[in-house]
C-alpha cells in the first residue's frame, strides 16, 4: 500500500490502535504535524534501556527505521536530552515511546501501514 497521501495522524493513529488491542503500552511524547510529520519511536526495552529510531522511505517508499545513535541502546536520561534535540530542531516531530518486549518495533509490524 503507498501511503503517500495519508496524513500523518491517520497513518500513525492506525498503528496506536492496533496497539491499543494488543495490550502494548505507549506514550505519545510530541504530537507532530497532522499531516507530513516525520515519526520518531523511543523504544523502552526490557532493561530499561532506550532506543531510538527514526522513521525513513526506502526504495518502494515503505517506511524502514533506522537506529539514530551509535550505541545498541542509551540510558533514559540521554535519550530524553536527544529527544529534547530533537524536537527543538524540528517541532512538526511526531515521537512515541513505546513499552516494547523483545525489541519488536509495532510499526514495523505487518499489518501497519
Amino acid at each position: 500500500m503507498d501511503d503517500r497521501g495519508i496524513p500523518s495522524s491517520v497513518r500513525i493513529g492506525a498503528v496506536l490502535r492496533q496497539m491499543d488491542a494488543q495490550f502494548i503500552p505507549y506514550y505519545v511524547l510530541q504530537r507532530g504535524n497532522e499531516f507530513s510529520g516525520t515519526l520518531l519511536l523511543s523504544l523502552l526495552q526490557a532493561d530499561r534501556t532506550v532506543k531510538i529510531l527514526s522513521e525513513r522511505r526506502n526504495d518502494q517508499n515503505k517506511p524502514v527505521f533506522t537506529k539514530l545513535h551509535k550505541e545498541e541502546s542509551l540510558a533514559p536520561t540521554d535519550a530524553d536530552e536527544y529527544i529534547r534535540r530533537a524536537i527543538s530542531r524540528d517541532p512538526d516531530l511526531w515521537v512515541i515511546e513505546i513499552e516494547t518486549k523483545n525489541n519488536v518495533n509495532p510499526f514495523e509490524q505487518e499489518n501497519s501501514f
